[in-house]
């Protein structure tokens, strides 16, 4: 069975329930709605910002774009995970740097992350695989003396938290996924980006829309929920 089938099993059990959601939506749907959204999912997780896009993996690519990360730098990422955990960085013409996993937790080892470290990391991208949370304060000071952006993938983990951090308040911006096999699943996917700076989420807002703001200084997508 996969994701597709337990989807398609939900919406037969529950078929009347998602037409009611499904008409109150479509009857009173405009742009500002999507950014009520937006602001209630922020407020939710604690941060100041939500940008909505199309997948995580356009959530993992903008945030890098965001960033300034690109050609000549290294970015950190997990040998043990879904590929857009790395494709993201070749996307924006930087170097994946493959760290080993931890085989207790299955999460990024931090003695690999110090052993691949070179000057030109600028970036990490943090997987919370298969949900799971695990203590990352000693990573999160490792980059933070070396300047180093970390950006959490949480697309498997909404809801996670351990010791009352919760899964997308860690990094510099975080990512979640809306896919048929996540905790909450878009009709047809959907991911988002948090952040608590202002110029990276009016810079994630213009790339998903042309670049587009009182004039157009940047290269964009058309990449919306």
């Amino acid at each position: 069975m996969t994701a597709y089938d337990a989807w398609d099993r939900e919406y037969q059990e529950n078929k009347q329930a998602y037409l009611e959601i499904f008409d109150e939506f479509m009857s009173q749907m405009n742009y500002e709605n999507n950014e009520e959204w937006e602001r209630n999912f922020a407020q939710r997780l604690g941060r100041n910002h939500c940008v909505s896009v199309a997948s995580a993996t356009d959530a993992l690519h903008f945030a890098l774009l965001a960033h300034g990360i690109g050609p000549g730098d290294e970015v950190l990422v997990t040998d043990f995970s879904w590929i857009s955990s790395a494709s993201c960085v070749d996307m924006v013409g930087a170097t994946p740097v493959f760290c080993d996993i931890d085989l207790d937790t299955y999460q990024m080892s931090l003695d690999s992350v110090q052993r691949m470290y070179t000057n030109r990391v600028k970036a990490i991208v943090y997987v919370h695989l298969f949900g799971a949370i695990t203590d990352t304060s000693a990573l999160q000071a490792f980059c933070k003396e070396r300047n180093i952006l970390f950006v959490e993938d949480a697309a498997q983990a909404l809801g996670s938290s351990l010791n009352g951090v919760h899964a997308g308040t860690i990094g510099d911006c975080s990512v979640f996924s809306f896919n048929s096999n996540k905790v909450i699943a878009g009709i047809n996917g959907g991911g988002v980006v948090l952040t608590d700076d202002d110029d990276v989420a009016k810079r994630l807002k213009m790339i998903r829309r042309h670049g587009k703001d009182k004039t157009f200084d940047l290269l964009g997508y058309n990449i919306r929920m």
